[in-house]
C-alpha cells in the first residue's frame, strides 16, 4: 500500500502490517469504517517534508509540461486547448490510479507524431487540421484497447522489445519533434521562410530560450534548482518580446495570435456537442468513409502509448528502486484516454523526460504528478490570458532542448563504426562491440519513424530481430 499511495515508507504500524489488518482494526476499535470515512487516514505516514518536496516538484514539472504540451499540439496539427485538456485529464487519472508512482503523464510527442499523419496541415497556424473529427473516437478506441491490454496482462510482452528498437524509437521521435519546431519560422499563408527582423528576433528568442533551459539549472545556486528552467525561459522570452522586440518596431507571433485561449476553451466539453470553441463536422466520417482511419489511428496510438509508458516505467523504477505494476499502468492510461477522447482531448501517455526529472529530484510518490495535473488544469481554466502572451519562438527553443536530450547520441558512433572499413576503425581506434544487424535495426527504425510512422517502425524493428 505504501508503494501504491506514494512510494514512501509510512510510520504507521497499521500500514506496515497491511491495509486489510488496518481496516479491520479500525472497525473493531471504533465500530465505524474510519479508514474509509475519515480523509485524514488517507494521508497517514505523509510527513511535512515529504509533502513540501512533492508539491514543489509537482509545480516545477507542471510549468515545464505546459509549454511542451502546447508545442506537441502544433506538432499534431491541433489547437493547444485540445492538448492541454488531455494533459491534465490523462495525468490526473494515471497519477492517482496508475501502477507507477512518481511517473508523469500527459500529451506527448509520440502521440502527436501519430496524430499528425492522419490530419492535413491546418489552414491557419495554430488551428485544427482537416480530419480532426476522427481524432476523438480514435483516442477513445486507443483507451479501450489499453484497457484490454491491462486486463489481459500483456504488458510483460511489450517490454520484451530489443534495445536497438528502443534506441531507434527515441531517435526517430526526437527528429520528428525537432522537424516540427521549424514550422513557426515559415509564413502560415505563403509557407515561405520568414525573413528580415521577424526572423532574426525569432532566432534570438529561440536561442535565448535554449540557453536558459539548458544552462541555468547548472548554476550552483539553490534558487535555480527550485524554479523550473522552462518557466524561466518563458519569462525571459516574454520580456524580450514586449520590452525589446515590440518597442523596436518588430514583432514575433505569440500563442494568442495563432490560437487564442479564451473563456470558451477554458472548460472541456464532450466532443460531439456543438460549442463555440469547436467547429467540428462529424458528418464527414460517414460521408468519406473514415471509420477505417479511426481504427488504424486508435490501434497505433495504443501501441505507441503503451510502449513509451512501459519504457518510462522501467526508467523510473531504476531510479526509485520500488516495483511497478505494468498492467495497472496501462489500464489507468486506457481509462484516462477514454475520458480525454470523450471530452475532446488528444489523449496521451507517460512522459519520459519529465518523469526522469521527477525521479532524479527525489520524487517517489503520486503527489507530485497529481499536483502537476491540477496546475495544468488551473492554468487553462483560470490563468489562460497569461498563456496567450508566450512567444511561439520560445516554445521552439524549449522543445529543441528536449530533442537534444531525447536523441541517443551514442548511436551515431555505432552507425559510423558500421560503415567504416576495418583498417580505418583500427587506425582511429573506433570500435563498437555490437552486432551489425542491431545497428541496421537502429537506422531502420529511425528512418521509418521519420518517413512513415513510429508504430510501423517499431513493428518492423521487432520483426527484424525476432
Amino acid at each position: 500500500v505504501a508503494q501504491r499511495i506514494g512510494g514512501f515508507v509510512p510510520r504507521s504500524r497499521a500500514f506496515r502490517t497491511g491495509w486489510r489488518r488496518s481496516l479491520a482494526m479500525s472497525v473493531m476499535n471504533t465500530g465505524k469504517f474510519t479508514a474509509l470515512t475519515d480523509p485524514m487516514t488517507w494521508f497517514a505516514g505523509y510527513t511535512t517534508e515529504y509533502v513540501v518536496k512533492e508539491v514543489l516538484l509537482g509545480i516545477t514539472i507542471g510549468f515545464a509540461q505546459i509549454p511542451e504540451s502546447i508545442a506537441f499540439a502544433y506538432l499534431a496539427r491541433i489547437s493547444p486547448p485540445v492538448a492541454l485538456h488531455a494533459a491534465w485529464m490523462v495525468g490526473l487519472i494515471c497519477s492517482i490510479c496508475g501502477g507507477r508512482p512518481g511517473m508523469v503523464n500527459g500529451a506527448t510527442g509520440a502521440f502527436a507524431a501519430i496524430i499528425k499523419t492522419f490530419l492535413e496541415p491546418p489552414l491557419v497556424q495554430g488551428g485544427n487540421g482537416k480530419g480532426i473529427e476522427t481524432l476523438f473516437p480514435s483516442v477513445m478506441l486507443a483507451g479501450f484497447l489499453m484497457l484490454m491490454v491491462g486486463v489481459s496482462k500483456l504488458s510483460r510482452f511489450i517490454l520484451m522489445l530489443p534495445s536497438p528498437v528502443m534506441i531507434g524509437f527515441c531517435n526517430g521521435l526526437a527528429i520528428v519533434i525537432g522537424e516540427a519546431q521549424l514550422h513557426p519560422f515559415k509564413d502560415s499563408e505563403t509557407h515561405e521562410w520568414k525573413s528580415g527582423s521577424t526572423l532574426y528576433w525569432m532566432l534570438a528568442i529561440t536561442f535565448t530560450s535554449m540557453m536558459v533551459m539548458e544552462f541555468v539549472p547548472k548554476i550552483p545556486l539553490r534558487v535555480f534548482k527550485v524554479i523550473p528552467s522552462s518557466l524561466l525561459a518563458i519569462i525571459v522570452s516574454i520580456l524580450m518580446e514586449f520590452v525589446i522586440v515590440r518597442p523596436s518596431g518588430a514583432h514575433t507571433d505569440t500563442i494568442g495570435e495563432l490560437s487564442e485561449f479564451t473563456a470558451d476553451t477554458r472548460f472541456p466539453v464532450p466532443f460531439f456537442i456543438d460549442h463555440p470553441s469547436t467547429n467540428y463536422d462529424f458528418s464527414i466520417i460517414n460521408r468519406e468513409g473514415l471509420w477505417g482511419d479511426i481504427f488504424v489511428q486508435g490501434l497505433l496510438l495504443c501501441i505507441v502509448g503503451t510502449i513509451e509508458s512501459l519504457m518510462t516505467s522501467e526508467v523510473v523504477e531504476s531510479y526509485v528502486r520500488t516495483p511497478s505494476d505494468g498492467d495497472r499502468t496501462v489500464f489507468a492510461m486506457g481509462f484516462g484516454n477514454m475520458l480525454s477522447g470523450f471530452f475532446g482531448g488528444m489523449g496521451g501517455n507517460a512522459m519520459i523526460g519529465l518523469s526522469t526529472i521527477n525521479a532524479l529530484n527525489g520524487g517517489t510518490g503520486r503527489l507530485a504528478p497529481t499536483v502537476t495535473a491540477f496546475l495544468i488544469m488551473i492554468s487553462i481554466m483560470g490563468a489562460y490570458p497569461v498563456l496567450n502572451i508566450i512567444p511561439v519562438a520560445s516554445l521552439a527553443g524549449i522543445m529543441l532542448v528536449v530533442v537534444l536530450h531525447t536523441f541517443k547520441w551514442f548511436s551515431l558512433r555505432l552507425t559510423v563504426a558500421f560503415f567504416l572499413p576495418q583498417f580505418l576503425r583500427e587506425k582511429f581506434d573506433f570500435h563498437a562491440k555490437i552486432p551489425r544487424v542491431e545497428v541496421v535495426v537502429i537506422v531502420l527504425v529511425t528512418l521509418m519513424s521519420i518517413f512513415l510512422n513510429i508504430a510501423y517502425a517499431v513493428a518492423a524493428g521487432g520483426a527484424g530481430l525476432s
